[in-house]
C-alpha cells in the first residue's frame, strides 16, 4: 500500500495514456492551425523540450515511464519535417 504501490502506478499509467490520446489530436490540430499564413507559428521545439523535462522529474518523482510518447513522437517529427523544409529554403525560416 501507499503512493506507489502497484495499482497506483497502474491508474496513473492508464491516465497519463488516455490524456496523451487527446493531446494528439489537440497537438495536430494546432500544427494544422499553425501552417496557415496569417499564423505566427508554433515554436514546436521548445514545447517538445517543455514536455521532456516535466516528464523528467514526473519520472524521478512518481515513477511515470511515459508522459505523451505520442503527443511527442508528432511533435519530433514536425520539428524535424520544419528542420528539413528550411534546409531546403521553405517556410521562410519558420516552422510549419
Amino acid at each position: 500500500e501507499g503512493y506507489n504501490n502497484d495499482g497506483d502506478i497502474a491508474s496513473r499509467a492508464e491516465f497519463y495514456s488516455r490524456l496523451d490520446e487527446t493531446m494528439v489530436e489537440v497537438v495536430r490540430r494546432r500544427l494544422e492551425h499553425s501552417n496557415e499564413e496569417e499564423s505566427p507559428g508554433w515554436m514546436v521545439g521548445r514545447d517538445v523540450k517543455r514536455l521532456e523535462k516535466t516528464g523528467g522529474f514526473l519520472r524521478s518523482k512518481i515513477g511515470l515511464q511515459a508522459y505523451f510518447p505520442r503527443s511527442l513522437d508528432v511533435m519530433r517529427y514536425e520539428v524535424k519535417r520544419g528542420e528539413m523544409g528550411n534546409m531546403n529554403g521553405r517556410n521562410g525560416g519558420r516552422s510549419p
